[in-house]
């Protein structure tokens, strides 16, 4: 298991937006739940997860939207895994992924998702994995 690297973040061009509502992420084909995401940018994203997650590792993830957004329901994408590192409670992790052949309209998406007032506030449903708190 890799530990992420500070330097890594100091040398993000984008900020993450944090999402204070649980919005899950899901392996896109198969609906396996990976985590609850953390933060989200065009270029990647953090998952809180009770998983460790295999580093290099492609995937076609999907997050689930509550509500409507530019009349979608879900942005779909693919995610390489870049790092996994213990969280604090017991049994938890953090990992970050980087977004690869992410779509124009799926860039857009994920840019309105986060500009909006609301991507904090959006209540979503969850799959009661035992992750309360991000």
């Amino acid at each position: 298991m890799d530990t992420p690297n500070p330097s890594e973040s100091e040398r993000r061009k984008l900020p993450r937006k944090k999402a204070s509502s649980y919005f899950e992420v899901r392996v896109h084909d198969t609906n396996d739940l990976i985590g609850m995401l953390v933060d989200l940018n065009v270029q990647g994203l953090r998952v809180y997860t009770e998983k460790e997650i295999e580093i290099g590792h492609f995937q076609k993830l999907r997050i689930n939207l509550p509500k409507p957004v530019m009349n979608m329901t879900q942005i779909v994408f693919g995610a390489v895994s870049k790092w996994c590192c213990v969280a604090e409670e017991a049994g938890c992790h953090h990992a970050g992924f980087e977004l690869r052949n992410l779509s124009q309209v799926d860039r857009e998406l994920i840019e309105k998702v986060t500009s909006s007032r609301s991507f904090g506030e959006m209540k979503t449903k969850t799959a009661g994995i035992g992750i309360y708190k991000i």
